[in-house]
């Protein structure tokens, strides 16, 4: 009997030439965010293996929500063009097929002093301000969760559930 692990497997539009994924595994080597030459090795080297898919460390999708400033990160041009250099490696030279993952590590991202003052790519912010990067809060109404927009938001406010139809506890307040 054939080893199911290495037939090809078809996930949505994406056809896997067998089922060997090499997973996301965080280096903390990244220069301001930007992929480098480890990068290119690293990640050119698993897509040169036997590998059906190989997924890039994650990269962060604002500089802000990193854990570290060594952290991989995707949300300015100088990163957009260090990590193309290693995929368009890895896309000539490799066989595997490529995969992101996208992070942003929230209320872990909030760091020391020493992390704060080493992080030059960050935004400064006002003095006793927090960063706020979350989704609308969403209270109880019923047995669904009716979205609800912050105190100050500019969005408006909903009037229907988007579950269940019912009339929203934020339309009438």
């Amino acid at each position: 009997m054939a080893s199911v692990l290495f037939s090809p497997i078809a996930l949505r539009g994406l056809t896997l030439d067998n089922r060997i994924v090499v997973s996301p595994m965080c280096q903390y080597i990244s220069d301001d965010g930007s992929a480098n030459d480890w990068h290119l090795m690293h990640l050119g080297s698993f897509s040169l293996g036997a590998a059906g898919l190989v997924m890039t460390e994650a990269t962060n999708v604002n500089a802000v929500g990193r854990i570290s400033h060594k952290c991989a990160g995707l949300y300015s041009d100088a990163n957009e063009a260090a990590l193309k250099r290693v995929i368009d490696f890895c896309r000539k030279f490799g066989v595997a097929k490529l995969g992101i993952q996208l992070g942003h590590a929230d209320a872990r991202a909030r760091r020391s002093r020493r992390r704060r003052a080493a992080s030059r790519s960050s935004p400064r912010r006002a003095p006793g301000k927090r960063w706020r990067l979350r989704p609308f809060r969403m209270p109880r109404t019923g047995t669904c969760r009716a979205p609800s927009p912050r105190p100050n938001s500019t969005r408006p406010r909903p009037t229907m559930c988007p579950r269940c139809s019912a009339p929203c506890a934020s339309a009438t307040t």
